[in-house]
C-alpha cells in the first residue's frame, strides 16, 4: 500500500470553498477528527483544484439532468477556468461570473461556451426571449 498523506479537516477549510459540500461532518462515526486523503483525489492534492473538480462534476450532472448534451471534459473545464480568480468569482450575484453557452440550443462543448457575468447572461436571455416573441 502506498504512503498516503492525510489532512485533517478544520471548520475553516470546510467553509472556505464555494462548491464543495458546505457542512461536512468534521468527525467520523467514532468521534475522531475526519481526515482527507488528497493524494487519492482525481484532481490531485490541491484543495482549489479539488473544489474545481467538484464544481465540474456538479455542472456536468445538472446538464445531464436537463437532458443537455455535455462534452466538456475535466481538462476542458480546467482550461476554461484557468484563471483561479475567475473561478473563485463564480456565483449567482449579478457581478459574479458564469459559464454560458453561446448557442443556447447547442451542446456544452469547448467551442460553444464563454465566461460572462450573471447580469450579462440574464440580459442575453431576455434579449433572445424578446426576439422570439417578435417573430410570432
Amino acid at each position: 500500500m502506498k504512503n498516503q498523506r492525510a489532512v485533517l479537516v478544520t471548520e475553516a477549510m470546510a467553509n472556505a470553498f464555494k462548491y464543495a459540500p458546505k457542512k461536512p461532518s468534521l468527525t467520523n462515526s467514532f468521534g475522531k477528527p475526519r481526515r482527507m486523503f488528497p493524494d487519492n483525489w482525481t484532481s490531485g492534492p490541491d484543495l482549489v483544484m479539488h473544489d474545481m473538480y467538484y464544481a465540474w462534476a456538479k455542472h456536468r450532472s445538472q446538464a445531464r439532468y436537463r437532458n443537455e448534451a455535455y462534452d466538456l471534459t475535466w481538462d476542458d473545464w480546467r482550461e476554461i477556468w484557468s484563471n483561479p480568480v475567475d473561478f473563485l468569482n463564480r456565483g449567482r450575484k449579478p457581478e459574479d461570473l458564469t459559464l454560458t453557452r453561446i448557442d443556447d440550443d447547442g451542446a456544452w462543448t469547448r467551442d460553444n461556451v464563454e465566461i460572462m457575468t450573471r447580469l450579462d447572461q440574464l440580459r442575453k436571455a431576455t434579449a433572445r426571449k424578446m426576439q422570439l416573441k417578435s417573430l410570432k
